[in-house]
């Protein structure tokens, strides 16, 4: 896409790798319910914790560095922009 716009490929690079990890720290830190948590009408704020704290620590054990990955290719990325 960034070639079909005129632009280098490192630019559809770089816009690919910001927005992966904005949407892995996304889904790291937005709130979701307590596994226990039950409702009669709604959720209360207590019913509500970050997704981390729920998340099994394999998947944690594959994603991060899979994120440090993408950071590390994104800095290699800056070096064509200029």
């Amino acid at each position: 896409m960034a070639e079909l716009s005129g632009r280098k490929t490192c630019v559809g690079n770089i816009l690919y790798g910001s927005v992966d990890l904005g949407m892995s720290a996304y889904g790291l830190t937005k709130f979701v319910t307590k596994p226990d948590a039950w409702r009669l009408f709604r959720y209360l704020p207590n019913d509500y914790v970050r997704a981390y704290k729920t998340t099994h620590p394999l998947i944690h054990t594959v994603d991060r560095p899979t994120d440090i990955f993408t950071a590390v290719s994104l800095a290699g990325q800056w070096g064509c922009v200029k």
